[in-house]
């Protein structure tokens, strides 16, 4: 039997509170998504405001979370809910790289995906 991929779902907005119920939709679409990828949603969490991604309560709760629970990949809606620059991508990027972390996203698919390729790890981008 084979097993599900342990995803975390991670929402985020740019704006200072969550008026329009922005982090609850996206939550239901990436839960939506999880359900078609057949995977395994271990965790949540999510931010409101322009800090970067490594300042943001709700990210560094993902990142202790991935350390202790074998997180296999990252869920988010698109590259802005983590980076507004291709500095802060680059960025997230090799820190994804680094815990060895899929990023998925419901409308571009596979984000950053790890393939071993004998000896070489090569990082995929598929960016939007």
């Amino acid at each position: 039997m084979e097993q599900k991929q342990k995803v975390w779902i991670y929402c985020h907005t740019d704006t200072p509170d969550d008026r329009k119920g922005l982090l609850k939709s996206q939550q239901r679409q990436l839960l939506f998504y999880a359900r078609q990828m057949d995977a395994q949603v271990i965790g949540s969490s999510g931010d409101m405001g322009q800090q970067d991604f490594e300042s943001r309560s709700g990210f560094r709760f993902f990142l202790a979370q991935a350390r202790k629970s074998r997180v296999q990949a990252l869920y988010i809606l698109n590259s802005e809910c983590v980076a507004d620059t291709g500095q802060q991508w680059q960025k997230f990027v090799n820190m994804m790289q680094r815990m060895n972390m899929q990023v998925f996203s419901p409308r571009a698919g596979c984000m950053i995906g790890l393939q071993d390729e004998g000896i070489e790890e090569q990082v995929v981008l598929c960016l939007q």
